[in-house]
């Protein structure tokens, strides 16, 4: 398992939490997916979440991500969040001062990471 940097968490939680709806970013997809799957939450706690992950460090198999077209720095990780097996791919945007969620979905059958929830 490759852990995430301190400091790459460090500052996507510092965005997550405290940034303003010009620095945290979510893909209309990766929206919509936490929406169909805990309909009754609102859109802006996957940003909670995911933060409260980072932070307490509550992942697994993590991994960088160099194929994404925005420049930046990308993990991607799977965690457990209302016993659902999720997963999430997270871009610190170049500058350091934005971030991009792609993800945040239950984990599909190509998101299986060998040895994890499988």
């Amino acid at each position: 398992m490759s852990l995430i940097p301190h400091e790459w968490c460090d500052v996507v939680v510092s965005i997550l939490e405290n940034g303003s709806p010009n620095t945290r970013f979510v893909t209309t997809t990766a929206r919509m997916d936490w929406m169909a799957l805990f309909p009754e939450s609102f859109s802006f706690e996957i940003y909670k979440v995911l933060s409260h992950i980072l932070k307490m460090g509550s992942y697994t198999d993590a991994k960088r991500v160099d194929t994404m077209d925005e420049p930046g720095d990308v993990y991607e990780f799977l965690f457990v969040y209302r016993n659902q097996h999720m997963y999430s791919k997270i871009n610190l945007c170049k500058g350091k001062v934005s971030v991009l969620v792609y993800s945040a979905h239950a984990q599909r059958k190509g998101n299986i990471k060998k040895g994890r929830f499988a």
